[in-house]
């Protein structure tokens, strides 16, 4: 969980959000964000494929996140497309560190 907060924060900061204040509200919604998909995830039993399941928890991840981080910084293409391609990175990140060495 923190994790992926450190990472798409950082990249946040690469893709141009430099302030201070906006990257800790990025931080502590990623936080949010990360602890609510595991808490579902491991409490909500779906009849999908777990592929599917994990897609669907990611984008609504990333509309989450799309909704608040746009209250403080406005709903811009820049915006939308920073948080889809944080959340890519991390996602890849996380698939390789943890789920890839089990498979």
């Amino acid at each position: 969980m923190f994790l992926t907060a450190c990472i798409e924060t950082l990249l946040m900061r690469l893709f141009g959000y430099r302030k201070f204040l906006v990257l800790v509200y990025f931080f502590v919604i990623n936080l949010i964000s990360n602890f609510l998909v595991n808490i579902t995830y491991q409490n909500v039993y779906l009849s999908i494929s777990t592929w599917l399941y994990v897609l669907l928890l990611e984008l609504m991840v990333v509309l989450f996140e799309i909704g608040l981080l746009g209250i403080m910084t406005g709903y811009t293409g820049k915006m939308v497309k920073c948080v889809f391609f944080t959340n890519l990175i991390s996602f890849f990140v996380g698939f390789l560190l943890f789920w890839l060495p089990y498979m």
